[in-house]
């Protein structure tokens, strides 16, 4: 009787330990909630920059994505990737390369964008061409 108990024993823990890794392991699609973020840079009469770096940072710093604008002065981050995950960022441009641009007055860097799961969210800039120099 008791041989028979053990082994009974045995094959419910066999049976038990069998099941709760098949369980564990049987959720093979990751979920992440996804948003797509897009730019828009455009100079002061409402043309679109194309070739302007744009910088995506989590709300702690961490650089997370970049992009340069198309030739309309748009761009989507992570486009290949489907988007990018429902969080809240600062994006930024980059002007250090384009000394004809500057941010147009009352325009600010560093906006915030908040990206919902399945939303679309467009980020602005407005841009200054400098007069003396070439432009782009």
């Amino acid at each position: 009787m008791r041989l028979i108990h053990s082994s009974l024993v045995r094959r419910v823990a066999a049976l038990a330990i069998l099941v709760a890794s098949a369980g564990a392991c049987s959720d093979t699609t990751s979920s992440f909630s996804i948003g797509r973020l897009m730019v828009s840079v455009k100079d002061e009469a409402g043309v679109g920059v194309g070739g302007i770096p744009v910088d995506l940072f989590r709300t702690d710093g961490t650089a997370w994505a970049g992009l340069y604008t198309r030739a309309d002065g748009s761009g989507e981050f992570r486009a290949g990737d489907g988007g990018v995950l429902a969080d809240t960022y600062k994006v930024r441009v980059q002007l250090s390369g384009s000394p004809n641009l500057s941010l147009a007055p009352n325009e600010t860097n560093d906006k915030t964008a908040v990206v919902t799961s399945g939303g679309t969210i467009t980020v602005s800039f407005k841009l200054a061409r400098r007069t003396g120099g070439p432009t782009i």
